[in-house]
């Protein structure tokens, strides 16, 4: 379960692509925010 946390805590490690590099720039921000407003936000399970 620690490493699953680990790599939710860096969606850019995901995305390794070369090529399109704005576009990773883009989605690396917005999955970021993204994370960064879940922990924010209480989890309802």
């Amino acid at each position: 379960m620690t490493k699953f946390l680990i790599r939710t805590q860096n969606p850019c490690f995901v995305l390794k692509c070369p090529s399109q590099k704005i576009i990773k720039l883009l989605l690396c921000k917005a999955l970021f925010n993204q994370y960064n407003n879940n922990e924010k936000l209480p989890i309802k399970k």
